[in-house]
């Protein structure tokens, strides 16, 4: 059979790798503090991405840059640990859990601000009705009338706002550029 060959000598190949040696902790490095910057930015965003009646949502969203040596790596973790947070970025259908049905409250059950004066049970002089279109509403007698105060319902679907994932989405060109210096920044430092 007949074959060419050749043979190929890089120079200063050790030289090479040494350096490659000593840049891994410096590049490390670069990683984390991308991390941490990159987390900083995506958290501040999910933050007012976030849907806000309270303000609780939003002053429970954190961040973190956590190192994994079982798996070598580092990651940024952004997250809330209130209940409702995962329903509101991933949506869902809540169903009641100690009772017949979810009491959804109206208008004359919440403050000007949208959060509710309390629950159904806090409301003096209630009744149930079902109204014409078959809906069941907790109505209060209240100065001399009637105002509905709740509509139950078996389970209420909630949409999806990915709050969270509109802010990751929103930053990955700014995140890549970043990821980018930093490693950079490692590898020409001295």
């Amino acid at each position: 059979m007949a074959g060419v060959g050749f043979r190929i000598t890089v120079q200063g190949a050790e030289r090479f790798l040494k350096m490659l040696e000593q840049s891994e902790a410096r590049v490390h490095h670069g990683v984390v503090n991308a991390l941490k910057e990159g987390v900083a930015i995506v958290r501040a965003d999910a933050v007012l991405n976030a849907p806000h009646v309270s303000g609780r949502l939003r002053r429970s969203i954190r961040g973190r840059v956590e190192e994994s040596r079982l798996l070598g790596a580092s990651f940024g973790i952004i997250g809330s640990d209130v209940i409702y947070a995962r329903i509101q970025e991933l949506g869902g259908e809540i169903k009641p859990v100690h009772a017949q049905y979810l009491a959804v409250p109206l208008d004359a059950a919440k403050t000007p601000t949208g959060r509710t004066r309390g629950g159904p049970r806090t409301f003096p002089n209630t009744f149930v009705i079902r109204s014409r279109s078959g809906s069941l509403l907790i109505m209060q007698r209240h100065g001399g009338g009637i105002r509905p105060l709740f509509a139950l319902t078996k389970s209420i679907t909630v949409r999806g706002k990915h709050y969270m994932e509109r802010a990751l989405e929103s930053n990955r060109p700014r995140l890549r550029a970043l990821f980018g210096r930093e490693v950079k920044a490692s590898l020409q430092a001295p």
